[in-house]
């Protein structure tokens, strides 16, 4: 059997038919940050409800303590090295813009 239509009209004619509601279907998403003292790296990474590694972001932006000059990262994984006497870091992240992401 061919069906042809897109995927959510069929499902949704379909729950109808069998007198089901379809359930609310909620999007999260997870980072990890981490830190490593002996190198002084910190990394961000996107993951899945199941915290499996997942590609979340398409750039993180990093800013050692002014906030005025902002290092960009466009490849995963997203690291940067912090200078010895850095305090303070600011980050942006920037999603892949699925499902109407916000940055």
């Amino acid at each position: 059997m061919c069906i042809y239509g897109k995927c959510d009209e069929i499902v949704r004619k379909l729950m109808e038919k069998l007198n089901l509601d379809i359930p609310e279907w909620n999007l999260q998403r997870r980072a990890e940050v981490s830190y490593n003292s002996k190198n002084k790296q910190l990394s961000i990474r996107g993951l899945d409800e199941n915290n499996n590694h997942y590609s979340v972001f398409k750039s993180v932006q990093f800013s050692q303590d002014n906030g005025l000059k902002f290092q960009k990262v466009t490849e995963e994984p997203f690291q940067v090295k912090l200078a010895a006497t850095t305090r303070q870091v600011i980050v942006k992240m920037a999603f892949q813009g699925h499902y109407g992401e916000p940055d």
